[in-house]
C-alpha cells in the first residue's frame, strides 16, 4: 500500500499539470471564437472535460513510464518470464507484485477507454492497437535510455488496453446516447 501511495503521489502533480495546461489552451481557444461558436462550445462542455482528463492522463502516463526504473539496459524477450518470476519468487500477495502486475495492466486501461471519446471517429479496436504500439515504443525508448525493457510489460499493457476498449464498447452498447454526449455530439440518433 505504501508503494502504491508513493507512486500515486508522484503522478498526481503531472496529471494536474497536464489537465491545467489543457484547460488553459481550451479557454484561449474559446475566448477567441466568435459568439455563435461560443454558444456551440458550451454544449460540448462534457467533451472538453474528457479532453482535459485525457491530456492530464497522458502526461501522468509519460511520467510513470520513466519513473523509478531498473537501470540495467537488459532486454527480456521471453513472454511471461518476468510475470512468472514475480509470481513465484516474490509471491502474489506482496505489494511489489501487485504494483507490477496491476500497474502495468491498468496503466493503459483509461487510455483505451478515453481514446474513442476524445477522437470520436476512432474505432475502439484501433485504440487497442495504438496502445500496444505505444507500449512497444515506450519499451524501446527505455532500452535506449539503458533501462530494463520487458516484453511482459507490453503484454500486460495491451491486456489493459483490451480491458479499457471492452469497457468502452459495453458502455456504448448499454447507453449510446451517453457516449454521444461524452463525444460532444448533441443530435439524437435516428431509430
Amino acid at each position: 500500500m505504501r508503494l502504491f501511495l508513493y507512486n500515486l503521489g508522484f503522478l498526481l502533480p503531472f496529471f494536474f499539470a497536464g489537465a491545467g495546461l489543457c484547460v488553459f489552451v481550451q479557454f484561449l481557444l474559446w475566448k477567441f471564437k466568435v459568439k455563435r461558436k461560443r454558444e456551440a462550445a458550451r454544449e460540448n462542455l462534457i467533451y472538453r472535460l474528457w479532453i482535459t482528463l485525457f491530456c492530464g492522463y497522458l502526461l501522468a502516463l509519460l511520467a510513470a513510464l520513466f519513473h523509478d526504473g531498473v537501470d540495467s539496459g537488459k532486454v527480456n524477450l521471453i513472454p511471461f518470464l518476468q510475470i512468472a518470476d514475480y509470481f513465484t519468487l516474490i509471491g502474489p500477495k506482496t505489494g511489489q507484485f501487485v504494483v507490477y502486475f496491476f500497474g502495468n495492466v491498468f496503466c493503459f486501461t483509461p487510455l483505451a477507454f478515453m481514446m474513442p471519446i476524445v477522437f470520436p471517429r476512432l474505432k475502439w479496436g484501433y485504440s487497442i492497437l495504438i496502445c500496444a504500439c505505444s507500449s512497444v515504443l515506450a519499451e524501446l525508448i527505455q532500452h535506449f535510455l539503458m533501462r530494463y525493457s520487458d516484453i511482459d510489460d507490453v503484454i500486460l499493457n495491451t491486456l489493459g488496453a483490451l480491458i479499457g476498449a471492452i469497457l468502452f464498447a459495453l458502455v456504448r452498447r448499454r447507453n449510446p446516447e451517453l457516449v454521444r454526449r461524452w463525444q460532444g455530439k448533441t443530435k439524437k440518433i435516428p431509430k
